[in-house]
């Protein structure tokens, strides 16, 4: 299954080392940051078993992109930041696979360790992270 697998086949720059969390609730995976700590950027790829989801389709979803490709399929990434009393202080999205490019040659799933800016949660103490998709 490879669920827990990087779809890169390792940790960013070759490593062993990265995280996967599973939660059945939308912004359950959190986490906390030590104190006088701030988070400018993280590296971010796909599970192997989300990117071949994706690709071939499987008993969960169908292929992204549909049989004619057209659909306007979507994986999306909300990271949160939250302060001591769990107020927001603002969140970033980023798309794990997007398909609603009117070019199709558009459509991707990262397939790579991406870099994502956080540096608009630098106020955060703590980070969530919250998975939405189309199918």
């Amino acid at each position: 299954m490879n669920q827990y697998s990087a779809f890169t086949g390792t940790g960013f720059g070759g490593t062993g080392n990265y995280g996967v969390a599973f939660t059945f609730n939308p912004g359950d995976a959190m986490i906390e940051l030590p104190d006088g700590y701030s988070v400018d950027s993280v590296r971010i790829t796909n599970t192997t078993y989300a990117a071949l989801s994706m690709l071939n389709g499987d008993r969960f979803a169908k292929k992204f992109g549909g049989l004619s490709g057209n659909d306007p399929d979507f994986f999306l990434l909300t990271i949160n930041g939250l302060d001591d009393s769990n107020t927001s202080v603002g969140s970033v999205e980023f798309y794990l696979a997007d398909y609603r490019f009117a070019d199709n040659s558009q459509d991707f799933i990262v397939d790579d360790w991406s870099l994502v800016d956080l540096s608009l949660l630098n106020a955060a103490t703590k980070l969530s992270f919250a998975l939405t998709s189309s199918e």
